[in-house]
């Protein structure tokens, strides 16, 4: 299983503009999806996987600075998770391009994915790559 992790910087930078206001913006998402190749290659250095492949994308978005203590709370240890419209197929048509040529060698070998949001103190996603 390959266990990929993009940090703060690169979900944090691009979260609003990507999630919230610039959906139709295909340079945008182009460019993020750039940058997730880029730090992929990075990641992973072997070749790319040949046979049929699971996907799984976990999102984390920060917790909010104003919400109650039992709240917070509960959003740190999953009980509670995002609500809004956080455009989760745009995320992994973003991820899988970007993974594309780099961790598998075509779109087609996806058969099976999911994706999931958290929140976190620190906002990242999480990408989990197994070979069936």
């Amino acid at each position: 299983m390959i266990h990929l992790k993009f940090d703060a910087n690169d979900v944090e930078t691009n979260q609003k503009d990507f999630q919230f206001e610039n959906l139709s913006n295909l340079e945008a998402i182009k460019q993020y999806s750039a940058r997730l190749s880029q730090e992929a290659k990075i990641m992973y250095q072997d070749l790319p996987i040949a046979s049929a492949i699971k996907i799984t994308v976990h999102v984390y978005n920060q917790i909010p600075k104003t919400v109650p203590v039992r709240q917070r709370n509960g959003m740190i240890n999953g009980t509670i998770k995002p609500m809004f419209d956080g455009l989760l197929m745009q995320y992994f048509s973003c991820v899988s391009e970007a993974l594309t040529n780099v961790i598998y060698s075509s779109a087609k070998q996806i058969t099976n994915y999911s994706i999931e949001k958290f929140y976190s103190l620190t906002p990242h996603v999480e990408v989990l790559v197994e070979e069936l």
